[in-house]
């Protein structure tokens, strides 16, 4: 009889709470793409991370996100080596998808010789990608680099319109003669060096 009372119960509360379940309504889900895409812009890259692994759907719209917000500001070098890791995953995943903006807040100061590199890939994906704006913040402590040079896919970008950079050195600028579509330009923190 006892064995019987327990099924009985454990039947009422797998059908309550498949009741409940069925009752939960997943309004962002049956949004249009580019409403989605809206809400997503305002995350950073650390949420967007959440959001890709929730389901199919969200992983589609993640990986498809018009705006990547990507900040490492650790003080352990190994959490910013995984952040590093596994924003370089996602770009790799998301293919050529069109990046409106694109934006990179990035503190420099680690004997690792590939940040530097890092960050020049992610500009050339962007350029890849026709981004339309670029906000590169970007605090590089090493003393035994004193200047950085921005690759010149960039300036030759047909999509780029707007470019911040907030660099903390001397920003060399590569020499080309040729158009660009660059229409707000923002350069904070820089001493300019010319070839």
């Amino acid at each position: 009889m006892r064995s019987r009372q327990v099924t009985h119960h454990r039947c009422e509360l797998k059908m309550t709470s498949a009741k409940k379940e069925k009752d939960i309504i997943d309004r962002f889900s049956n949004l249009p793409d580019e409403v989605s895409h809206q809400i997503l812009s305002f995350f950073n890259f650390k949420e967007l991370i959440r959001v890709g692994s929730v389901s199919k759907r969200f992983r589609g719209l993640y990986l498809s996100s018009l705006s990547l917000d990507f900040w490492s500001w650790y003080s352990n070098k190994q959490e910013q080596l995984n952040m590093l890791n596994s924003f370089e995953r996602f770009l790799i995943h998301c293919g050529d998808n069109k990046i409106q903006h694109f934006r990179i807040c990035l503190n420099l100061c680690s004997t690792l010789c590939d940040e530097i590199f890092r960050v020049i890939t992610w500009i050339h994906i962007a350029a890849r990608c026709n981004v339309e704006g670029l906000d590169l913040q970007l605090e590089i402590t090493k003393t035994d680099m004193p200047m950085m040079e921005l690759p010149s896919c960039i300036f030759l970008c047909g999509s780029l319109r707007s470019l911040l950079v907030d660099l903390y050195k001397v920003l060399k600028v590569p020499s080309f003669s040729g158009s660009t579509n660059l229409q707000h330009l923002s350069l904070s923190s820089v001493r300019m060096g010319l070839e």
